[in-house]
């Protein structure tokens, strides 16, 4: 026991030894605890920031998106096609041929088509007409001056018979079929606008000659072909968007060769092809007419009984 006071004598004396009195200690008034108000701000600013973050990354996606969108758009040409490039100067007939069905809608759409409907005016040296003309594949067509009205005259061709009906003001009709000369003027006039089509959608490119050159002040391509019967055919397109231009087409008849020249202008498109809404026709360098389209329908309104022919026809 004394050992133990003694000890404790000792502890007493060695001030390092002497533990701190509690009154030394100091003791800070703990904060309060946030208000109801504070915690829900915290908990909606803990739950907003990463939906104001995934808000702006669906935004600047969808910006990306619609800016690659409207550049595709805008690269296009509002629909007008690209310039055709070649890697060297030379160009292949067969490649601007699919070039050229490419820039006016496409082979498989343009194969789609069967039966074409055109209306506007035809304009002559002595006055101007309205007409109606109708195509039906592969061999059928249909040409009317002043359609509806008393006098007006309607040719027809289903293959190789051609004739002409004449509505007299009286309501009769007058039926008679058309020569030889007749009937080849006609063919012609009905495929006038399909000559090179054609031969671009058969890949009639043997024989074709490829050459640059400037129309108008424009950067063109000529095309030009020997054809059958001692004919030939020239085209020209535009470099830029390889619509045709002009046409020149050799024809022989019983008093010769004719040559007619087309010029097309007013490119626009219908259901998805590219047509030309004006026309002037040359024979043999004279101006013969002038073709104005108000409308151009496609594969709609053309049946194949419009072109039967008339039994005092095949007699």
């Amino acid at each position: 026991m004394n050992r133990f006071r003694q000890n404790n004598g000792n502890e007493e004396r060695d001030g390092s030894e002497r533990p701190r009195p509690l009154r030394e200690f100091r003791h800070d008034s703990q904060k309060g605890a946030p208000s109801s108000r504070k915690r829900r701000m915290q908990v909606t600013a803990y739950w907003l920031l990463p939906v104001i973050v995934l808000l702006v990354i669906i935004a600047g996606a969808a910006y990306l998106a619609l800016s690659f969108y409207f550049q595709q758009e805008v690269s296009a040409g509002d629909g007008e096609p690209a310039a055709f490039s070649t890697a060297s100067d030379k160009v292949e007939a067969s490649e601007l041929l699919n070039a050229y069905l490419q820039a006016i809608g496409g082979r498989d759409a343009l194969n789609q088509v069967r039966s074409v409907r055109y209306e506007g005016r035809v304009i002559f040296g002595s006055g101007q007409n309205e007409f109606q003309m109708l195509l039906l594949k592969p061999d059928k067509g249909m040409l009317v001056t002043n359609p509806g009205e008393a006098g007006s005259l309607k040719l027809m061709l289903n293959a190789d018979y051609a004739w002409q009906v004449v509505e007299n003001r009286v309501g009769a009709r007058e039926i008679s079929p058309l020569d030889e000369l007749g009937t080849q003027s006609l063919q012609w006039s009905l495929r006038v606008h399909n000559t090179f089509r054609r031969i671009a959608l058969e890949g009639q490119s043997v024989g074709l000659s490829v050459r640059q050159m400037e129309y108008l002040g424009k950067p063109c391509y000529e095309v030009s072909k020997a054809m059958p019967n001692e004919t030939d055919f020239k085209a020209i397109l535009e470099k830029e968007t390889l619509y045709l231009l002009k046409t020149e087409e050799t024809i022989s008849g019983k008093d010769g060769k004719d040559k007619f020249t087309v010029l097309y202008d007013d490119h626009r498109m219908v259901s998805g092809i590219i047509e030309p809404y004006e026309t002037k026709l040359y024979r043999n360098g004279k101006m013969d007419n002038e073709v104005v389209i108000d409308s151009i329908r496609i594969n709609t309104g053309v049946i194949s009984s419009l072109f039967e022919v008339p039994e005092e026809i095949l007699r």
